[in-house]
């Protein structure tokens, strides 16, 4: 992707592959041009992570694992702090809007951005988990601090507690 060296990818919309640079910078990935437009820091801020809401506003991670939400128009990031004092690495929103976040030690949680609380999932199958995304099934992609990836199956309408029996699946390695 041009000449970047990227740290994470944010999403895909409109033809072009939204990333994350390794200084934290985010940029725009033209595929049909093979074009990179570099935009920066957002908002003066380095980011670890983004994620675009359905309502096409993007949910930040800064390096330091507060949150921020971007407006492209106003270049501006307004901060909103560490959500329910949780320190993230990433986040992603499921299917019905809610927002899954990754916190430093592992944890997984959702946040309610209506009462701004948020649920404590734990450590998914004892998993530290890194990074996540959702398929377009409602299936909950994990990658774990070791680099392996994994999907948390979740069944639409119904909340899994602690001790759920959903499963965790470890992919088996292709290629070396």
């Amino acid at each position: 992707m041009g000449n970047w060296t990227l740290a994470s990818l944010i999403g895909v919309a409109n033809g072009a592959v939204w990333c994350i640079g390794a200084a934290g910078n985010m940029g725009c990935y033209n595929i049909v041009a093979g074009q990179m437009t570099d935009y920066g820091l957002p908002g003066g801020w380095a980011l670890r992570a983004a994620v675009f809401a359905d309502s096409g506003e993007l949910w930040c991670v800064g390096v330091d694992g507060s949150v921020g939400t971007y407006d492209f128009s106003g270049q501006t990031m307004t901060g909103l702090g560490q959500l329910s004092g949780w320190s993230l690495q990433s986040l992603a929103f499921d299917s019905e809007g809610e927002l899954w976040c990754v916190e430093q030690d592992g944890r997984v949680g959702v946040y309610d951005r209506i009462t701004a609380t948020m649920t404590d999932r734990g450590k998914l199958e004892e998993w530290d988990v890194s990074d996540c995304t959702f398929a377009a099934d409602g299936t909950l992609c994990c990658l774990n601090n070791s680099g392996a990836l994994g999907t948390y199956e979740r069944i639409t309408g119904v909340d899994f507690p602690e001790n759920s029996t959903t499963v965790l699946v470890i992919p088996e390695k292709h290629g070396s």
